[in-house]
């Protein structure tokens, strides 16, 4: 078959079987009237609060966090971007590098062995309640969050840390890896060397205030005012948290670095494009982003200033591997080829997006511009069919030697619902029977566990946490939560090597193996990653950014004009 022919007339098919399906992006003049009225409703709450005095920003977040525990074991990317804004750590991955930078420790130093951090603590810090912040708080939260009571397992960031495992398991009643030296200096010693330590567990486990937790119960930490009202040492102190609509910010007035330029910052949860650009609109947003469709409208309108930025959310079919039918990697590198991922950009993303190749970003340090890739060729999908031993039958559904059909359910969460779609005539003309379900908000409460899906659309969301990380967490065992079942030893013996390599370029040489191996598996299809399309109002001015978690990790720095 002509690849040339095929994607011309998969495109047809594939824009008339999507709309047909409702699966399009909404149209401009459909979305506006929809969302009218959402837009008007909301816009009274912003409006009424600017005008008590103060400066005030309205943005519109994708999703409600869960929690705002810092070290809970389900957060996500909307809690990892307010943190930013509200807590601190030990250290900080500074954006776009994701350099280590300091954060609530000014300086630190590394033994010659690489096994002690000693580090220095900024002074005159205070909490949001106006108690000093010392270096007791910090051994305080390393004991917490690796405390036997505490939810979930241990995190493999803090398993580094001497004697961590052994208070997990309730043999110790502290981290002796900690040590508090006085008030101001602080000792922690790891088991290994790790080069990821400083950007994952000193990063991104923010330091919690010992006099306000000390007196409730670590099983109890996750379920109290806390987790929805904290108090940390950030630019930002949580105001009010509306279940279901929004959060409020208000400044720091005792904040140890640069003041906020703005009093107040609302961030309130618009999942759905049509409703965020109705509220851009009628000015309940101030800054928002908007689907590919409705960019227009803004880009033409002198009230706002738009900035086009990489998509960090890369969008890809899951699979539980340890079914039969996705056990061999030569049926999920042929679903990969089989998908003409640049036809459905131009098409449904109105080409804001470029075709994913991996589960790292390519703005990442580590990420393999030369590891395994699938491009779109249904003459090389079908040979792999057929090499697995998978045969067309007489109506059009691929089967094996047993008679069993290549059919699975496409578990679909509604944000992903024209994805999906997207993806389904695609796999049916490789002669793959796809039936998706959908699921709706109240039936995904977290990650799909194996033995509950077949396959899936899923995202994964870069610079939210270090890139070395996101492969980490997904790829190699043991790991806190596996969705996939994958599994190579070979893979999980070079994350050992990589996590112990003293220099960078030896680092980047391991991740660089480590991806060559993840994509020769093909343990997931990737997708694409559409661009975050921020729109913001002639009101505020906002710094240029690179990336979408950079402008929000800069809130502090936003203005309001005139």
């Amino acid at each position: 078959m002509n690849n040339r022919t095929s994607t011309s007339l998969t495109r047809r098919r594939l824009l008339q079987s999507a709309a047909a399906a409702g699966a399009m992006l909404p149209a401009l003049s459909a979305t506006t009237v929809g969302a009218s009225a959402a837009g008007k409703a909301s816009t009274s709450m912003a409006s009424s609060a600017r005008q008590d005095g103060g400066s005030q920003v309205v943005f519109g977040a994708w999703a409600e966090p869960a929690t705002l525990l810092s070290g809970a074991p389900v957060t996500g990317a909307s809690y990892q971007q307010i943190q930013r804004i509200i807590a601190n750590g030990l250290v900080k991955l500074g954006y776009p590098s994701f350099e280590v930078e300091p954060d609530l420790a000014e300086s630190w130093e590394v033994s010659k062995d690489s096994l002690v951090h000693t580090f220095v603590l900024r002074s005159g810090v205070t909490w949001h309640d106006g108690k000093p912040f010392t270096a007791n708080d910090v051994k305080f939260t390393y004991d917490l969050v690796t405390h036997k009571d505490w939810p979930g397992g241990l995190d493999s960031y803090f398993a580094q840390i001497a004697g961590a495992t052994e208070h997990k398991a309730g043999k110790a009643d502290q981290l002796t890896g900690v040590e508090v030296i006085d008030d101001k200096h602080l000792k922690i010693t790891l088991i290994r060397p790790d080069a990821l330590f400083l950007a994952s567990a000193a990063s991104r486990q923010r330091i919690l205030p010992k006099h306000v937790l000390e007196s409730i119960a670590v099983a109890d930490v996750e379920k109290s005012d806390f987790a929805r009202k904290p108090i940390y040492t950030g630019a930002y102190i949580v105001d009010e948290w509306r279940q279901g609509e929004s959060i409020t910010f208000r400044a720091n007035p005792n904040y140890f670095g640069s003041a906020p330029a703005i009093d107040t910052v609302i961030s309130r949860f618009i999942p759905d494009p049509a409703a965020a650009y109705a509220e851009l609109t009628s000015g309940g947003l101030d800054v928002g982003t908007v689907s590919p469709d409705l960019l227009a409208s803004f880009e033409n309108n002198t009230a706002f200033t738009v900035q086009e930025l990489p998509g960090l959310r890369v969008v890809y079919l899951q699979f539980d591997l340890t079914l039969p039918m996705f056990s061999d990697p030569r049926v999920r590198q042929a679903i990969s080829h089989a998908v003409d991922k640049q036809t459905v950009i131009d098409a449904l993303l109105l080409g804001k997006g470029e075709v994913a190749r991996s589960f790292v970003t390519p703005l990442a340090w580590i990420y393999n511009p030369d590891a395994p890739q699938y491009p779109y060729d249904t003459k090389k999908a079908a040979s792999l069919l057929n090499d697995a031993g998978w045969t067309l039958a007489d109506d059009g559904v691929r089967v094996n030697a047993v008679g069993d059909r290549l059919s699975f359910t496409l578990s679909v969460p509604t944000v992903y619902r024209q994805d999906g779609l997207a993806v389904q005539p695609f796999l049916k003309d490789l002669g793959i029977e796809v039936t998706i379900k959908e699921l709706g908000a109240g039936e995904v409460a977290g990650p799909l566990k194996l033995g509950e899906y077949q396959a899936t659309v899923n995202a994964w969301n870069n610079f939210i946490i270090d890139p070395r990380a996101d492969l980490q967490r997904n790829f190699q065992n043991p790991r806190p939560t596996d969705s996939t079942g994958y599994k190579n030893d070979k893979v999980d013996a070079l994350f050992v090597k990589a996590r112990a390599a003293l220099n960078k370029d030896e680092e980047k040489a391991l991740y660089f193996e480590i991806q060559n191996f993840i994509e020769t598996d093909a343990p997931l299809a990737y997708l694409w990653r559409q661009q975050d399309l921020l729109v913001i109002g002639q009101r505020v001015t906002v710094p240029t950014a690179k990336t979408l978690s950079e402008l929000y990790d800069r809130i502090p720095e936003w203005k309001i004009n005139g």
